[in-house]
């Protein structure tokens, strides 16, 4: 659902040129990672928070 609100895909690759610049053929793999991260971080933060989603 956090995929529709917020692109992490760009975030990632925002915060990651440098390193992906760096990484030549495995820059999509750099970008998954950062993407992933991002997505860990959000849950990590949410959870420290204690700010759930009721369904």
């Amino acid at each position: 659902m956090a995929h529709r609100m917020v692109d992490f895909s760009y975030t990632s690759e925002f915060m990651l040129v440098g390193v992906m610049e760096l990484a030549g053929d495995f820059s999509g793999v750099v970008l998954q990672a950062g993407v992933l991260l991002l997505e860990f971080g959000l849950l990590l933060v949410l959870h420290r928070n204690k700010t759930y989603l009721k369904i």
